[in-house]
């Protein structure tokens, strides 16, 4: 370890200079699963959220990367790795919740439509991270990725496209839309 001039440390008085919300973060993380850097540069993905505010949806970055991490029923499950190394660099990413009734039958077409009405820029995202959390009576179907893809590829420049999978018992079709 690199020492500063006072001997303590260089790391040691980096992470007495970290604010309290990392250390807020950390407790919502599964902190066994991930080492100090791994909660680091989580931090500074988080710190580049700028999320989109819609009346009813959360527009807590903290709670719903949360959600994503820890969901407690995923069949393609996301972690902190997968958020970081799909989001490295500076630029800003921009944050949508939508949801719609689990029981419409074109719930993706109307989640799809909420998106492209709420992220103006969401024809230009260079990477787009898809979180779905759905009632698990009512899976993803076929179709539905299906239009999923055709969307993403009406898209200017198609994206890089990270996507995970975790079921509620809201009764709600909901994406969490993270692009950048």
């Amino acid at each position: 370890m690199i020492k500063s001039p006072t001997s303590a440390p260089i790391r040691q008085r980096f992470l007495f200079s970290l604010p309290i919300i990392t250390k807020i973060r950390r407790k919502m993380m599964n902190t066994h699963e991930y080492s100090e850097g791994d909660c680091l540069a989580l931090d500074r993905v988080i710190s580049r959220i700028q999320p989109t505010q819609k009346e009813g949806m959360c527009s807590d970055v903290e709670l719903l990367i949360n959600e994503m991490l820890n969901a407690p029923k995923s069949y393609v499950k996301l972690d902190a790795h997968d958020i970081c190394d799909f989001f490295q660099g500076d630029g800003p990413i921009s944050l949508l919740e939508t949801a719609v009734d689990d029981t419409t039958s074109k719930r993706m077409v109307l989640a799809l439509e909420n998106i492209k009405n709420e992220i103006d820029q969401y024809n230009s995202f260079e990477r787009l991270l898809l979180f779905f959390n759905i009632p698990q009576e009512h899976p993803l179907l076929i179709k539905e990725l299906q239009t999923l893809t055709k969307w993403i590829e009406s898209f200017q420049n198609t994206p890089d496209v990270l996507w995970g999978t975790a079921y509620n018992q809201e009764g709600l079709f909901r994406i969490v839309v993270m692009g950048g």
